[in-house]
């Protein structure tokens, strides 16, 4: 089982185990005499709650899909997912979520100026530890990934600019929305499955295919949690369930429902998105309402069919492969993908 809220994974790769204690010793290595900082309190906050390591195992499958060690790329798999966590630390601190996996957010506990150089450390944390391959693999791999993932990592953050310039916009075309998530989501996910391809020593073609996984199944992953916060509760998702709303954000599910809902719901949803800074009791009485306009106009289900359908491209490029354990593994992330709760 990789972790419960992502669901079954058949077999957990050995390696993310070494992952997970990889992470905390490389930082406890950055930190060195500076354990003083408030820094490395936040950082250790964050890393003490580990999530489903989705990236550092999609990276990780990849790269024994086209014959390579898993074993040589936790240092690799390691940088996947500091560059990951200091999307969070920052995300959090942009949307003012106050928990996180069922913990106060860094900048909430630590202060937001601390929440921000925390992200900026992660992300040379994640820089070093990709280099940190170079003894057991070759340079030219090495640098071929870096390559992939830096490229990523900057199209994550165009992504997320896009997010926020669509922020109120109830107008947004579901195309338009897609390629935000392809961009914010299915990018760095798609960098984990090539990168972990070009380090495995998989061929150009190999490479292609685990690159079309990794985006498909990155926009599915973003779709579910578009679903999420209207079919589950706080408890379950470790996170508050009316933040999209209280950020104004009209992801998949809202959109759907707008193209089927009456113009008196349509007046009413723009009114609440029109609110800048609405207060809690507003946000709670918007989220029930929108939870009852989503199920009556089926834009869940729509929503459901969307994730699948993208999450069969995904298959759909594995097929290319030669069947191994590592293609069976990354089958079960799609199907993971798609039964997650959180």
């Amino acid at each position: 089982m990789l972790r419960r809220g992502l669901g079954t994974i058949t077999h957990r790769p050995l390696a993310l185990d070494a992952v997970a204690r990889h992470m905390a010793k490389s930082f406890d290595d950055h930190a060195g005499d500076w354990v003083e900082s408030p820094v490395v309190a936040a950082i250790r906050h964050t890393l003490s709650g580990q999530g489903k390591m989705v990236r550092a195992t999609v990276l990780l499958e990849a790269c024994r899909a086209v014959g390579g060690d898993a074993h040589l790329l936790v240092s690799a798999a390691t940088g996947i997912e500091y560059g990951h966590l200091a999307s969070l630390v920052h995300d959090d601190l942009i949307d003012g979520d106050t928990v996180r996996r069922s913990r106060a957010t860094v900048w909430h506990e630590f202060g937001a100026t601390n929440a921000i150089v925390a992200g900026d450390l992660l992300v040379f944390a994640a820089f070093h530890a990709l280099a940190g391959c170079r003894s057991r693999l070759p340079a030219e791999r090495i640098v071929r990934a870096l390559e992939t993932v830096t490229k990523a990592g900057i199209e994550t953050c165009f992504g997320e600019s896009l997010e926020l310039t669509l922020t109120g916009d109830l107008t947004v075309s579901v195309d338009r929305y897609v390629r935000m998530a392809r961009a914010k989501t299915g990018s760095l996910i798609r960098g984990a499955a090539e990168g972990g391809a070009i380090l495995g020593g998989g061929s150009r073609a190999q490479t292609a295919a685990m690159r079309a996984y990794g985006e498909d199944l990155g926009v599915a992953f973003q779709l579910v949690d578009d679903l999420l916060p209207y079919v589950s509760d706080a408890g379950t998702l470790g996170k508050p369930v009316q933040s999209d709303l209280r950020n104004r954000r009209a992801t998949l599910p809202v959109l759907f429902a707008l193209e089927r809902c009456t113009a008196a719901e349509r007046r009413a949803m723009a009114a609440a998105f029109a609110r800048p800074e609405p207060d809690e009791s507003e946000v709670a009485e918007l989220h029930a309402w929108v939870v009852d306009l989503l199920a009556r106009t089926g834009a869940l289900d729509r929503t459901r069919r969307a994730a699948r359908r993208h999450c069969d491209v995904a298959l759909g490029a594995l097929s290319a492969l030669p069947r191994n354990e590592g293609i069976r593994q990354l089958r079960g992330i799609v199907r993971a993908v798609l039964e997650r709760q959180r």
